[in-house]
Parts: structure tokens; sequence; C-alpha cells
């Protein structure tokens, strides 16, 4: 077998494989002579068939089988030999094939990038100190009732904090543009869920109300083709809400199927659920930093396979959250191109940072870890069993137990500086 390799890209390899005509006549051969042993042919016994019978009937299908069976045999001898890790399936590309001659086909693949962590030693983190205050407790329990709004059909105009229901279409240069028209669209003034231009103009106007507004997109919109453009928006008001917040009273605690409806152990019950949250907060918190400071201290390819799967991902989990995408490939890389890349980079530099230090999950650690989660389920024996039947639930959990270990190694090595922090900011900070 003689190979000649070559780069395509920075992680992208051709490589050319020359298969010896020999090689695939004894492979033919062989493979014949084996089919003879089990074939059953009219007027010859059993494992008695005459091998130029086999060649005559069987050669040619044979030969194409074993010249793929070569192909890949080869092809994975050789990454094994060169120690090399591939990405994804690779494209065999076969050459003209003369039954006298050698064979050659080629072989693109992608592999992974080699990296050399830099910057673990010079991290520095800044860890929050906060103190959930009383005022912290009556917040929570407002956004508690907020969520719980009643939504009443309104007469009046519309202003922040009404809930609107709108159709709308928009256009550049008189032509309608589909990515930025919809009906039934539902939001709530103030909440930033659309332009702040959009919200302005809706404002002070009432249910039936026809709106045109020209408004220019921002530089930073997600849509390239939609960046610094003019469009036309045509808008229809369809409804106006008002919302009533529930009063804070034992019909409002009983919503949470507490023991006690007292507003005293309802504040309790919140305070103790805001530590919680607080204590997940302050780990997303010093992970971000100390993945953000990784991020910028190594630079490597990225493996376009790799990127391309987890813009898939990240797609199939935007339809399942209900986002309105529509089945545009173009458009979906667009969009999720940036999330990709950035998740794919993080993926590499965790797994590095595994290999070197030889971390683990253990099944101690991943008991831990489920009996951990459970305690916030209602039935925490009936999670655990669950979970443990559920191959995907226990591969995400053994991924948070590598996490951890991560997290724990490099805070180890990080200059740490406290600073004291409000509830409300770090909460806001995280989201």
């Amino acid at each position: 077998m003689q190979t000649l390799i070559e780069t395509t890209n920075d992680l992208g390899r051709r490589i050319t494989i020359t298969i010896d005509v020999n090689k695939i006549h004894n492979a033919v051969k062989k493979e014949l002579i084996n089919m003879s042993k089990k074939m059953r042919i009219n007027g010859f016994r059993k494992g008695k068939i005459p091998i130029n019978i086999m060649y005559q009937r069987y050669e040619n299908s044979v030969r194409k089988d074993m010249i793929i069976h070569l192909m890949e045999d080869l092809f994975i001898d050789f990454l094994k030999k060169n120690k090399i890790d591939l990405i994804g399936i690779p494209n065999y590309i076969p050459g003209e094939y003369n039954k006298d001659e050698n064979f050659q086909y080629t072989v693109e693949f992608e592999i992974y990038p080699t990296i050399q962590l830099n910057g673990l030693d010079n991290i520095q983190i800044i860890r929050p100190l906060v103190k959930i205050t009383e005022i912290d407790i009556d917040i929570m329990i407002n956004n508690l009732r907020r969520q719980k709004i009643n939504w009443i059909k309104s007469n009046e105009s519309a202003s922040l904090e009404d809930r609107v229901t709108i159709d709308f279409s928009g256009y550049i240069d008189n032509k309608k543009i589909s990515n930025i028209t919809t009906n039934n669209f539902v939001f709530i003034l103030g909440k930033n869920k659309i332009l702040p231009d959009l919200e302005e103009g809706i404002i002070g106007h009432y249910v039936n109300d026809d709106i045109i507004l020209d408004i220019t997109f921002p530089e930073d919109y997600h849509l390239d083709e939609l960046k610094n453009q003019k469009v036309t928006f045509h808008i229809t008001i369809k409804k106006i809400e008002k919302g009533i917040m529930p009063n804070l009273d034992e019909n409002f605690i009983k919503q949470f199927k507490m023991q006690n409806y007292s507003i005293n152990d309802f504040r309790s019950e919140i305070k103790k659920n805001m530590k919680q949250e607080l204590k997940n907060n302050i780990y997303h918190n010093i992970k971000n930093q100390i993945i953000n400071s990784l991020i910028k201290t190594n630079n490597f390819a990225l493996p376009t396979k790799l990127i391309d799967i987890e813009i898939n991902k990240l797609y199939n989990q935007a339809l399942q959250n209900g986002k309105n995408i529509k089945e545009n490939t173009s458009i979906e890389k667009k969009i999720f191109a940036k999330q990709a890349k950035h998740n794919v980079k993080i993926g590499l530099l965790l797994n590095e940072i595994i290999k070197i230090y030889k971390i683990q999950a253990d099944q101690l650690s991943i008991n831990n870890t489920i009996k951990k989660i459970a305690l916030s389920y209602q039935d925490p024996q009936k999670f655990i069993y669950l979970c443990k039947q559920d191959k995907n639930m226990i591969e995400n959990i053994k991924n948070k137990v590598l996490e951890n270990k991560i997290i724990e190694i490099l805070l180890t090595k990080a200059k740490i500086t406290d600073k004291h922090t409000n509830f409300q900011d770090l909460i806001i900070h995280d989201e």
C-alpha cells in the first residue's frame, strides 16, 4: 500500500492510497473460495464447486465488494498507524479501476485540532459575595405574582406592561420580506421582545388600528441581510390586554402546594429557594469567567463538521422550544453559527483539560449528583429510578460531573478576588 497525504485546509486532509493489484486478486480469490465452501449450485456437492465456476458467476460482484472493503480497511489501518482521531464520516473517492492494474483512491476527512492549552495559571476570578435581603424576597414574590397575572381585554390605548397581539408585515423597497412577517404575535410592551422603535410606535394606539412605521434595523442584528436596513412595517393591533396581579393571600399561596399557607412560611420557603438559586448562579458566574478566560487565551482552528453538528443541535432545540424559525439552511447557519463555534471551542478546550488531568466521572460522583438533583423533585426516589433507566440522562449527569471537576481543578489555580454584590444584580447579569 502506498499513501500520499495532503492538507486541504486548516483541519481538512486528503489521502491518496494505492492498492497493489495482487492484493485485490488475492482478496477476491480468498472470498470466492470461502463462498464455495458454503454455497450450493445444481450439479455440485456442497463445498465441491470448482473455483473457475465461482469466478464465472460471482467474480464481478465479489471484486466490487472486496475493493470497498480494502478501501475502508486500509484507510482505518492508516488512521491507527498514524494515531489520527477522525471527525465524522470520511468521503471515499474511488479512482478509475482496471482489473490488471494497481487501484488508486482518495479519502477526504477532517481531524481534531492540536491544542496547546494556555492561560491555566493566569485565570482571574471575581467571586460574588451576596446576602439575600427582605427587599430581595419582596421582589421575588412580586415576580411570582406577575407570573400569575390575569389578563383582561381592554379598549384603552396600549401602554407599557400591556399584553398586545399584532399582525405585521415588513417591506423593503415595497417588497414583502417573509422573515419579518407574522400573524398573532403576542408580547408584553416594555419587555424588549421586539425592536424598541416598534414598541414605541405601538404605544398609544387602540385595537384595530393600522400602523405604518419606518424602522432601521441595528448594526448587530442577527440576520446579515437586515443589518442597517430600512424596513417599512405594516401593523394591525388585534388585541390589547391589561394585567391584574393577584393579591398576596392564602389563595395565591395555595398555588405553590405548600403545607402551610401563612405569608411568613411562604417567605421562608421563597428564601430557601432563592439560596439554592443564588448558589447555582454563583457557580455559573464563576464557570463563565473561567471559560471566557480560556477562550481568550487559546486560539486554534475549529472543525467544520463539529460546527455543523452543533448548528443542527441548536436549530432543533430552538424548534422544540417553540421558536418561530423557518426551515432554511442558509438562514439557520447564520443565526446559530456564532453560538455553535463558541460551543465547539468550549467543548474542545474542556476535553483537552480532561485528558491532561485524567479526569473521570466515577460512579460515586454520578450517584451523589443524581441524589442531589433528586432533592428538587416531589418524589426523589422516583426521579432516581427513572434517571438510572435513561441513558441520555445518565450521560448528561456524567458530563455535569466532569464539568464540576474541571472547574474545581481550575479554581485551585485561579487568582480569586471577592466582591460584594446584591442579589438582583447577580441574577439579572447571569440571565
